[in-house]
């Protein structure tokens, strides 16, 4: 059954997509105090800002004399755990039948954020369990207690002790490494060492380090460090670095031989790892298998990580079609389009942001009008939700406030209909080198890479309007009489359309 917390929660999700799959747990209040403590699980790390977030609105919920405390728990399901916490709560909550059921008869498999298991029993336990909805609140029970689905079912069998075998315990990640197209990296002279099998292709660290299951790891060695375990079993930390990313695994091993060689492996030298992704302290662990000496390619360097498709369809912002009016003498004497211009389009994008860091600050507001053919065509326009609150230097400087944003678009949702309408043209801005950069970054952390030729305005500006007293957007409006209101992002990216326009009839291209 939903609670408010629960139906809260989920709209929240839908606001601040770094919440993951985070659910309530459970609500905990001290009259006394007058303090409430809420509990939530999450499969993912929660980030401060959308912890910060979550209470906020949560506060907003309760009495100003109510002190509240949010902690996430971060609670990642694999078959083997999966299968220890049906067993336990099921036997807690159906002590009348417990003593009939045992682990054995607990069947499970674990796909990704879907857990489905059978309980096997016997006909008249299953009346029973039907009856009083057992599996029903258990599987309510279960889902409140991990970021997973779980689904139950119960079996008949004819004796507990005949549980049938064809649904055994395993684990199914939907996120194996081959789903996610990763890159790989073949070595040169691969040559067995402390492994007993041959391979001579990789994963890309920075694709595969976080994704369980079987992977192959390829590059220097930063560092091999010498271990024992609580329960005093020897292993050894191998870091290994392909300049895409840094990855750690755990070996363990008693053969002297293996040993002897192991004392051999110094930083920089080259090996080809195999091992297993697995979670280890609710996090991924990687173990080792055996790993083999190998060369890199001569001249190695990382292929670029290719972008995501562009969409086939906008999604969630869509453009609008536009055209710059001019008034006066300026448009009864408008000859048409500069032929440099014909067949050719540009994009002038603006931004506004919570800062100037492109790779710490964040976008929330893009405006962007086409031009095609040397007319202003369409324009693209949308404010994001940054999921953090702004500062006051922010809100005087654009106009842009919390509340404005509360409803509006995560960049996750946006970038994909931006990316749309960018490709294939040339990105005009402004201070290019900022918003093409800031633009550029934010596509790198979704998957979507910008790769555009660009044009600076104030570049043209300075080799065509010598001598100007600076080079301001506002500056060069008010000479070529174009209306400018700053610090929009659509206004601002209008404004900077007409004045690249202007800025070409002087020189061309």
């Amino acid at each position: 059954m939903q609670s408010v917390c629960d139906i809260l929660i989920e709209k929240l999700k839908n606001i601040d997509p770094m919440l993951g799959d985070l659910r309530f747990k459970k609500a905990y209040f001290d009259a006394e105090n007058k303090t409430v403590e809420i509990r939530c699980v999450s499969d993912i790390a929660v980030p401060e800002d959308s912890v910060n977030f979550l209470k906020r609105k949560l506060e907003e919920e309760l009495p100003s004399t109510v002190e509240l405390s949010v902690k996430i728990e971060k609670s990642i399901v694999d078959a083997s755990i999966a299968k220890s916490a049906i067993f336990k709560r099921f036997t807690e909550n159906n002590q009348y039948v417990a003593h009939t059921v045992s682990a054995e008869n607990v069947k499970i498999i674990c796909a990704g954020k879907i857990t489905k298991y059978d309980i096997c029993v016997s006909n008249d336990i299953a009346d029973y369990l039907v009856r009083t909805s057992a599996i029903e609140r258990l599987d309510e029970l279960l889902n409140r207690e991990f970021s997973s689905n779980f689904s139950g079912n119960i079996r008949v069998v004819s004796t507990v002790s005949e549980t049938p075998n064809d649904f055994e315990v395993e684990s199914v990640y939907e996120s194996d490494v081959s789903s996610k197209n990763s890159r790989t990296l073949k070595v040169v002279c691969p040559t067995r060492f402390c492994d007993s099998e041959d391979y001579d292709t990789a994963y890309y660290i920075e694709d595969a380090k976080d994704v369980l299951g079987e992977v192959i790891f390829a590059g220097y060695v930063q560092a091999v460090e010498q271990r024992e375990s609580k329960n005093g079993r020897p292993y050894y930390l191998i870091t290994l670095d392909d300049k895409t990313g840094v990855v750690t695994g755990r070996f363990f091993t008693t053969d002297k031989n293996k040993i002897k060689k192991l004392e051999k492996i110094q930083e920089g030298s080259i090996i080809i790892m195999r091992g297993v992704n697995e979670t280890f302290n609710e996090r991924t662990s990687l173990l080792i298998k055996g790993f083999n000496l190998c060369m890199l390619p001569n001249g190695y360097t990382p292929d670029e990580k290719p972008s995501k498709p562009i969409p086939e369809k906008y999604v969630n912002v869509f453009p609008q079609p536009a055209e710059i009016i001019k008034q006066g003498d300026i448009f009864s004497t408008y000859n048409g389009p500069q032929q440099c211009l014909l067949g050719k389009e540009f994009t002038v994008v603006d931004i506004e942001s919570t800062g100037l860091d492109v790779y710490n600050d964040k976008v929330i507001e893009i405006g962007a009008v086409k031009i095609k053919d040397g007319e202003v065509v369409s324009s693209f326009h949308t404010l994001i939700n940054p999921l953090m609150p702004l500062t006051n230097k922010i809100v005087e400087l654009t106009g842009i406030t919390d509340d404005m944003l509360y409803d509006a678009k995560t960049v996750e949702e946006v970038y994909p209909d931006f990316f749309k309408f960018v490709c294939g043209t040339t990105f005009v801005a402004h201070n290019a080198d900022f918003d093409y950069k800031f633009l550029r970054n934010t596509g790198k952390q979704l998957g979507y890479k910008i790769d555009l030729p660009y044009i600076d305005t104030v570049t043209f500006a300075r080799e065509r309007v010598p001598g100007m007293k600076n080079y301001k957007l506002n500056t060069l409006c008010e000479k070529f009489k174009i209306e400018f209101r700053h610090h929009r992002a659509l206004a601002d990216a209008f404004a900077t359309a007409e004045l690249f326009l202007e800025l070409v009839k002087i020189k061309g291209l």
